[in-house]
């Protein structure tokens, strides 16, 4: 947990290698507790603008929690800058459904 919040702490401070260290370590240290920093790595490939790695980590994370809901940014948003908008969209819905009325 520490890990992963330094991890993320650099991400959103802008230091990329070291938040990808940090979340590298956490899932080193806990393998059965993957999918918080493996969104974290989607998050930093996407600052890189490697959207195909960004969308390879968020389905590793998503398979072990598919109710992460910081997972489903990472794909609505690797899939739009991909232009695979009914993707995003898919992913979109599954953390704000339409309102059914």
């Amino acid at each position: 947990m520490v890990l992963t919040s330094a991890g993320t702490a650099h991400l959103h401070g802008g230091s990329l290698d070291e938040a990808l260290a940090f979340f590298k370590r956490a899932i080193r240290l806990s393998p059965g507790h993957t999918f918080v920093p493996m969104t974290g790595i989607a998050h930093v490939q996407m600052c890189l603008g490697h959207y195909e790695e960004c969308l390879d980590c968020a389905a590793r994370s998503l398979a072990e929690n598919p109710n992460f809901d910081v997972t489903h940014w990472m794909l609505i948003a690797g899939n739009a800058h991909l232009g695979r908008l009914d993707a995003a969209k898919r992913a979109l819905f599954r953390v704000c459904p339409r309102d059914t009325r």
